[in-house]
């Protein structure tokens, strides 16, 4: 966030909101989710580091003794493949994206920051056209909203999860994958960046962690 949207967010009619000096960590899912919702992979392990303005007088006084306002987490998943983290309160940029690096093939995901839809392929092939799927939500429900128009994707999923007497895409275990590491990774920044071992939540059965 820039300092405008950062106040309009921790102030409402002149009082504090929830969000005041909120520790950065314990908002991932709009970070994790672009892992563990596409490849359902776990987080078992994290090195965090965090930052603040020495003169933000937020990081002094607030709810939950929180002295940083931009974290980045290194996080190791199940399957031995590397997660980056950032989630930031005081930059001068916005935008929430992704990047997915392989070795067959990369996706940068475009973001209102300015960063492009691009999908690289081996030997320098890339795509620039972002796919359309409007046509995978009803006709009333097809039109752009908050976070890169994923809002009716996430409402009809859920809505037919219920119609359907099904598990959401995005149940409890699933949301804990992209809650929990944040929470090992926050207290790892006021351990200098000590890594830690993020705790499984899964039901037994689930495969096995390394």
């Amino acid at each position: 966030m820039d300092k405008r949207s950062r106040r309009a967010l921790w102030y409402y009619k002149g009082k504090r909101t929830w969000r005041y000096g909120y520790p950065p960590m314990l908002y991932p899912t709009h970070s994790l989710g672009f892992t563990v919702g596409v490849t359902r992979e776990r987080m078992v392990s994290v090195s965090c580091l965090g930052w603040a303005r020495k003169d933000d007088p937020a990081m002094k006084d607030n709810a939950y003794g929180n002295r940083f306002t931009d974290q980045v987490a290194l996080f190791r998943t199940d399957r031995g493949h590397m997660c980056r983290c950032t989630v930031f309160w005081d930059v001068a940029a916005h935008g929430e994206r992704a990047q997915w690096f392989g070795t067959d093939l990369s996706f940068y995901m475009p973001g209102s920051g300015g960063q492009p839809y691009m999908l690289h392929h081996l030997r320098g092939k890339h795509e620039t056209e972002s796919p359309d799927y409007w046509h995978l939500v009803p006709p009333q429900m097809r039109y752009n909203s908050g976070h890169g128009g994923s809002h009716p994707f996430i409402t009809h999923e859920f809505i037919s999860a219920i119609v359907e007497d099904r598990e959401p895409a995005v149940n409890l275990y699933e949301a804990l994958a992209m809650t929990a590491p944040g929470i090992v990774a926050y207290k790892s920044a006021f351990k200098d960046g000590e890594t830690m071992r993020v705790p499984s939540f899964d039901p037994p059965g689930k495969e096995k962690r390394e």
